[in-house]
């Protein structure tokens, strides 16, 4: 995102304060609804919770980096405050691509939006004239910024929680799950589905509810 100065527009900081608060924000609401907030079902091949909306929220918002370090972070800090079974490292990574993949479905959005925008630009013969502030403007060349970050929030939703379970949920940890609990791959997956997806389907509807809260909240500004 960028804004301009009596020097012209400059590049903000990677991580600003702003951004630093929201994302320990979520980072404590993943660990809080993840470690407490949360049960296990059977021989705790399933965990029943909310604590991977809160990583969605900031890979959506802030992007694929931002989803996977809030994952990460949640993770190992979970297990340090409320240390439970055996630590892996495959759950962690599991964690980190939480919010690393809904961002990346959010950035691919951006820049089919972006594209479509230029088609339509060029099919109906307009110029798209260079906007006076960029502070409020997309990036056409990388596909951010505060518009395209609060636009089609719906289909955001969709796409990452769709890539978030078949990716982390239906493979990744049911993967691990077989090393732990020395169950094949086939029989455990059958058993973890229905609840699956279930909690895919709990995530949807909270996205579609909270995305557009934080727009209205946030006056569709930028969040850091």
């Amino acid at each position: 995102m960028l804004e301009h100065g009596t020097a012209g527009p400059a590049t903000r900081p990677w991580l600003s304060l702003r951004k630093l608060a929201v994302l320990a924000l979520f980072t404590a609401l993943g660990v809080l609804f993840t470690r407490i907030f949360s049960f296990t079902l059977g021989s705790g091949s399933l965990r029943i919770g909310l604590g991977p909306l809160p990583i969605m929220l900031v890979g959506v918002l802030l992007g694929p980096g931002s989803g996977l370090t809030c994952g990460l972070v949640a993770d190992v800090l979970g297990f340090l405050l409320f240390p439970s079974g055996t630590f892996h490292p495959g759950f962690t990574l599991a964690a980190g691509l939480e919010g690393c993949l809904p961002g990346l479905a959010a950035w691919v959005v951006n820049r089919l939006s972006v594209r479509h925008s230029r088609r339509v630009a060029a099919g109906a013969g307009v110029r798209v004239a260079k906007p006076d502030s960029q502070a409020h403007t997309p990036n056409s060349q990388t596909g951010t910024g505060p518009a395209l970050t609060w636009g089609h929030l719906p289909v955001k939703a969709v796409v990452g929680v769709v890539a978030d379970t078949l990716v982390c949920s239906v493979w990744l940890r049911t993967f691990w799950l077989t090393q732990l609990l020395d169950i094949p791959f086939i029989p455990l997956l059958l058993s973890r589905l229905p609840g699956v997806l279930v909690q895919a389907a709990v995530y949807l509807g909270c996205l579609l509810i909270l995305l557009p809260a934080l727009k209205k909240a946030w006056g569709g500004r930028p969040l850091y």
